[in-house]
């Protein structure tokens, strides 16, 4: 795993989970004087999601969690992004928000475009 094997290169790890499998690696990193802050990305926030496990959240330095309808809408430059991308992700809100888009074709060059309905 990248964030142990390079860690002699920074003071804070970042992970994007929450998923407890990941709880060896930070209990390894806090052993070492690493600071880790989590952030989870899910649908509802709690404690309307109920997988986020509590034990790697009290092994962090820093904890957030971000509702991912509200992440892709409202924190996103759309500008910045290719437009690709901005329909992958627009499809992704439609899905969580419970419409049942087209998902996007992709061809082997990444070039991807939604299907219509």
């Amino acid at each position: 795993m990248d964030m142990v094997a390079k860690m002699q290169n920074y003071d804070v790890a970042i992970l994007v989970s929450g998923d407890a499998d990941f709880l060896p690696a930070v209990k390894y990193l806090k052993d070492n004087l690493k600071y880790v802050y989590q952030f989870s990305v899910a649908k509802g926030v709690p404690p309307a999601i109920k997988y986020l496990s509590p034990y790697l959240k009290g092994n962090v330095d820093c904890f957030a969690y971000f509702d991912e309808i509200q992440l892709l809408s409202n924190f996103l430059d759309h500008r910045q992004i290719p437009p690709p991308i901005v329909q992958a992700i627009n499809a992704r809100i439609s899905t969580l928000q419970g419409n049942q888009p087209s998902p996007p074709s992709c061809d082997l060059s990444g070039h991807c475009r939604l299907s219509q309905i």
